[in-house]
C-alpha cells in the first residue's frame, strides 16, 4: 500500500474543559474553531504513532495519509454497502470543513517489524500529546515521526509488506471522499482530494465485539406463537442466569425477564453449507427476522435496535426491559478471519455485523485538504 506523511492539525487542549463535551460535537464545528486558534498544526510533514488506551488493554497503529488509488484499486477492502443518503451528509462535512476530521480505521495482517517498531517508539519516547475521555475511559496518545529515514522505511515497510488492508469502520467516510475526488479533483487549486486519513491497526490490536439486537415483536405476534416457530429452526434452553454465547451459531435471548440459550438445529445450517462463511448475522436476518418477523429491510426497520455488547448485560438486559413488546437477541461475535474472507470475495456482511475497538474519535487528529 502507497502511505505518505502529513501535516496533522491537533487541539490546544487549554481550551478545553472536557473533552466528552468538546469533541462530541467537533465534527459540525470545526471550522469555527479553527479559525479561533483552538487547533494548531504540527510545523512538519510526519506520520503519528498513535495509542488508545482502555482500562484494561491497549491498542497501537498509525496514523497517516493512504493514497486513494488503493480504495479504488481494490486494495483497501470493504465488506459493507453504503447508502447515498449517508453519504450526502458526509460529503457536505467534508466541503464545509476542507478537513477530514476522523480517521477511517483500517486493518491489517500483522508485520512483525512494523509492530516492533510502533511499540518500541512507544516505549523510548514521551507522548506529543494525550486526550483523556472520562465518559469512556480512554486515553488517546500521539508520537509525531518526522525524521526522514524513519518515515522513508515505513513507507517502504507498507509498499512491501501491507499489501492490503481492509475498512474496519469508516465505510462512508471512504465513499464520500471518493465522491469528492471525481466530482473536485483538479479543480480546486491547491487541494486534490486523493489522500484518505487512516489509522492503521494491525489485526492483532484490534478487536470485535458482540453486536446485539433488540426488536419489536409483540405487535402483531404473540410471545406464544414467536417461541413456537423459533423452535422450529433452533433448539432453545431455560437459562437460570444472564448468559452470552460461547460459541458460532449459539445465541443467546432475554424475553419476559428470562434468559434463553439458542441453538441453530442442524439441518438449518445445512442449508447454508454451501457458503464460504456461515454468519450468524446472516442466519438470522434469514431465518428470525425476515421469515418469522416479516421484517424486510434490516437497515431501515423502526422495529429493530442494535446494541453493542461492550455495553454490557445489565444496559441490554435494561433496554429490553423498556418494553413488553421487546425481545433482546445477543449475538457471537465473527471473526477478523470470517470478516476478511468476505471481504476478498468481494461480498459484504449484515448491516450492524460488527463492533470494532479501538474506537476513532472524531477531531483529535485532523488532516486539512
Amino acid at each position: 500500500m502507497q502511505i505518505r506523511p502529513f501535516k496533522a492539525v491537533y487541539p490546544d487542549q487549554d481550551y478545553i474543559t472536557s473533552s466528552d463535551s468538546f469533541f462530541k460535537g467537533i465534527k459540525d464545528n470545526y471550522p469555527e474553531y479553527r479559525r479561533s486558534g483552538v487547533y494548531r498544526g504540527f510545523a512538519e510533514e510526519g506520520y503519528y504513532v498513535y495509542q488508545i488506551k482502555y482500562s484494561d488493554h491497549a491498542f497501537i497503529g498509525l496514523v497517516a495519509v493512504a493514497d486513494l488509488k488503493d480504495y479504488l484499486s481494490g486494495r483497501i477492502k470493504k465488506h459493507e454497502n453504503t447508502l447515498a443518503d449517508k453519504e450526502q451528509i458526509h460529503l457536505n462535512l467534508l466541503l464545509r470543513n476542507r478537513a477530514i476530521v476522523k480517521p477511517v480505521l483500517l486493518t491489517h495482517k500483522p508485520v512483525a517489524h512494523l509492530t516492533h517498531l510502533l511499540h518500541d517508539w512507544v516505549e523510548q519516547h514521551d507522548p506529543e500529546f494525550t486526550v483523556h475521555f472520562e465518559s469512556d475511559h480512554q486515553d488517546h496518545s500521539f508520537w509525531p515521526i518526522t525524521d526522514q529515514d524513519l518515515i522513508k522505511r515505513l513507507s517502504r515497510i507498507f509498499a512491501e509488506d501491507v499489501r492490503e488492508s481492509y475498512i474496519a469502520d469508516g465505510h462512508h467516510r471512504s465513499s464520500s471522499l471518493n465522491l469528492l475526488y471525481e466530482r473536485l479533483h483538479g479543480r480546486v487549486k491547491g487541494s486534490s482530494f486523493d489522500g484518505l486519513l487512516c489509522a492503521f491497526f494491525s489485526s492483532d490490536e484490534v478487536e470485535i465485539l458482540d453486536f446485539n439486537r433488540i426488536i419489536d415483536v409483540f405487535v402483531e405476534l404473540s410471545p406464544t406463537v414467536f417461541m413456537a416457530r423459533l423452535s422450529q429452526v433452533m433448539d432453545i434452553e431455560i437459562s437460570d442466569q444472564p448468559i452470552k454465547p460461547s460459541a458460532p451459531h449459539e445465541m443467546s435471548m432475554y424475553l419476559h425477564r428470562e434468559w434463553y440459550l439458542l441453538k441453530w438445529k442442524k439441518e438449518v445450517l445445512d442449508q447454508y453449507a454451501q457458503r464460504s462463511v456461515i454468519l450468524d448475522t446472516h442466519l438470522f436476518n434469514d431465518e428470525i427476522l425476515t421469515k418469522i418477523l416479516k421484517v424486510q429491510d434490516v437497515r431501515t426497520d423502526e422495529r429493530v435496535q442494535y446494541v453493542p455488547g461492550v455495553y454490557g448485560l445489565d444496559t441490554f438486559r435494561h433496554q429490553v426491559n423498556q418494553s413488553e413488546a421487546r425481545v433482546g437477541i445477543c449475538l457471537y461475535p465473527i471473526t477478523l478471519e470470517d470478516m476478511m474472507t468476505i471481504s476478498d470475495e468481494g461480498s459484504v456482511l449484515p448491516p450492524k455485523s460488527t463492533w470494532f475497538q479501538p474506537r476513532m474519535k472524531n477531531g483529535i487528529i485532523v488532516h486539512e485538504f
